[in-house]
């Protein structure tokens, strides 16, 4: 049997750092994984270029935005028998890798979550005994500079209506307390957290809201504006939907109105201010979010929406301060199979620019950091998916795009992104060729066998640069 050695994608990642002092333009070549059974890197000067990176020429039609990857992670990953899985606290090291800003992870209040705990359920909100598991994972991320964000999915025990459960409408006046505990407990140990107050309620009437869609709507607001009244400095993000589109833009008889509008109108009402308004996003099964095989299932049809209703409102409820979340995004469906086939890696490369390209979005939330199929870490053998190293190119670019200059058809083979600051140049380059006969299934092809060469010139590096490292990612 003939045994395959994929290549990853030729994902090559270069970057020059600012060097102390003048003198050679590139005072040293550091190659990492530059040799394996398909690819060599090679550094010389005689070479005629396919590829011509002017890292002095600023790219005026691409989106400079300081905007990074963040994560999600669902909620389960992070404990073992009810307790903290230390194994799994130990990877969070890597989100730093990816340069992610937060972490986002349901507290599933009630049920079998990282928030639940017995002093939970009985009202014991201001103790630190109540809150062990939690606080392990705040400290964690803490310590590798990441910002938890925490989703506060469902109702405790002693707040629960009667005959209600975890994921229903509560007893409000006893959960607006608890909300407000929750806030001031978390002020009194000077963590810094983003709250969100739900997660998917209108994913269908029986996953994560029970109650109805008005009912839940009044839920969030309560929430945000007990958050704020036990820590005024709390930072607020509402609705975490799944459907974003129905809410803005369809009508719901009982209300007269979109969802959306009686969203506007309730929160106006309850004096709340909208820090940041959330929904997710899920590519289709071939890892694309645009172009997909119609139109409500590209990433701009949601995005529209949000945009169309924020826009007609900015005037009347005052929203221009209001942001966007998507706190679970990816490129590929829930369930749609492994995302770790390296024939996505062009398009998770194009999500990228999407997702920079979408400025009134601030933060994307990758789904999911571990766990599940299209995770970035195999949560067992703690293998890193070629997803992973999309986002670690990424997250090591500097901001500014610049000047790229390609012979004919070459783009056809390869795409790229670059950026430059005043320290700092680089570019990832990656291979956007396929070899159709080698597929792992009938909708994720493996990027195999079919390398392909190319010459890069760097130019206009606009200081002296000490080094040049070069980093071959295959498998």
């Amino acid at each position: 049997m003939k045994k395959h050695k994929p290549a990853i994608c030729a994902v090559l990642a270069s970057m020059l750092t600012l060097g102390a002092c003048g003198g050679e333009t590139v005072k040293r070549v550091e190659y990492i994984n530059p040799y394996s059974e398909f690819y060599a890197v090679r550094y010389d000067t005689d070479t005629a270029a396919e590829i011509t990176i002017d890292f002095s020429e600023r790219d005026g039609s691409l989106v400079q935005n300081v905007k990074k990857i963040d994560a999600f992670a669902p909620t389960w990953d992070f404990l073992y028998g009810g307790s903290v899985n230390y194994a799994t606290l130990d990877q969070l090291k890597y989100l730093q890798e990816l340069k992610s800003e937060s972490l986002r992870i349901d507290m599933a209040f009630g049920g079998g979550g990282i928030g639940n705990s017995d002093g939970v359920n009985n009202g014991i909100i201001r103790s630190d005994n109540s809150w062990r598991n939690l606080n392990q994972l705040i400290e964690s991320l803490d310590g590798n500079g990441v910002l938890p964000y925490l989703c506060m999915l469902g109702i405790p025990r002693y707040a629960q209506a009667d005959g209600g459960t975890n994921l229903s409408y509560p007893n409000m006046e006893v959960y607006r307390s608890f909300c407000s505990d929750v806030a001031a407990y978390f002020k009194e140990k000077d963590y810094r957290v983003i709250y969100e107050t739900w997660n998917e309620p209108d994913l269908n009437s029986y996953s994560y809201w029970t109650s109805g869609m008005p009912t839940f709507i009044d839920t969030s607001i309560a929430q945000a504006v007990a958050l704020k009244q036990g820590n005024p400095d709390a930072y607020v993000v509402e609705q975490g939907l799944c459907w974003p589109v129905t809410y803005c833009r369809d009508n719901v008889t009982s209300l007269d109105g979109t969802l959306w509008d009686y969203y506007m109108a309730e929160t106006e009402k309850a004096g709340n201010h909208i820090d940041a308004f959330s929904w997710h996003y899920y590519g289709d099964s071939y890892g694309r979010i645009e172009n997909c095989a119609t139109e409500k299932e590209n990433f701009s049809y949601y995005k529209e929406a949000v945009r169309e209703a924020i826009n007609r409102d900015n005037d009347k409820y005052d929203l221009y301060t209001m942001t966007q979340h998507c706190t679970e995004f990816s490129a590929a469906a829930t369930g749609a199979g492994d995302l770790i086939q390296t024939g996505l890696i062009p398009n998770l490369y194009e999500t990228i620019g999407y997702a920079v390209d979408s400025t009134d979005i601030s933060r994307f939330s990758w789904a999911s950091y571990i766990m599940e199929s299209f995770a970035l870490i195999d949560p067992y053998s703690w293998k890193k998916s070629p997803v992973f190293y999309v986002l670690w190119t990424y997250g090591r670019l500097p901001l500014s795009g610049v000047s790229v200059t390609a012979a004919d058809g070459v783009e056809d083979t390869f795409g790229w992104r670059t950026g430059v600051d005043s320290r700092r140049a680089g570019a990832v380059i990656y291979n956007k060729t396929m070899n159709e006969s080698y597929s792992v299934s009938s909708t994720y092809k493996q990027r195999a066998e079919d390398s392909r060469d190319v010459s890069v010139r760097l130019t206009g590096v606009p200081f002296d640069a000490e080094s040049v490292k070069i980093y071959l990612i295959d498998n």
